[in-house]
């Protein structure tokens, strides 16, 4: 009887651990949205390295670089055309809010210096 009961507490143990990892892995991904407008672009290309490095080596993932300093072109319906737009892919809201808090906000502050204006939006992506 003992022997039994170890073994089912051995079990909701384990099988505790493994939905709790299943629901981690079915968060939705983040997405942070960036529209730059650059004052000193050598300034900024000489920042950008640690910062990218940061993004990577913390779960971030590029999916969109363009303009000044970026790797693809730039097209806008609107008014002004940003010196640059960048998105960003995270595996869930924990990986993205742990890079901000880590580094994020002090890069942010910190490229600032060289735009007129750096703007950032970040949203759960849809369910996969």
């Amino acid at each position: 009887m003992l022997k039994t009961a170890l073994v089912l507490a051995a079990g909701l143990v384990a099988g505790g651990g493994i939905v709790q990892g299943l629901h981690a892995q079915m968060k939705p991904p983040t997405y942070l949205v960036s529209v730059i407008d650059i004052k000193d672009a050598e300034g900024y290309k000489s920042a950008l390295p640690g910062v990218r490095k940061r993004i990577t080596d913390m779960g971030g993932k590029y999916l969109v670089a363009a303009g000044v300093a970026g790797s693809g072109e730039l097209a806008v319906d609107g008014d002004k055309v940003p010196s640059r737009f960048v998105v960003t892919e995270w595996a869930n809201w924990d990986t993205y809010s742990k890079w901000w808090k880590e580094a994020g906000e002090k890069d942010i502050k910190m490229l600032n210096q060289y735009t007129n204006s750096f703007k950032t939006y970040a949203a759960e992506g849809l369910s996969k």
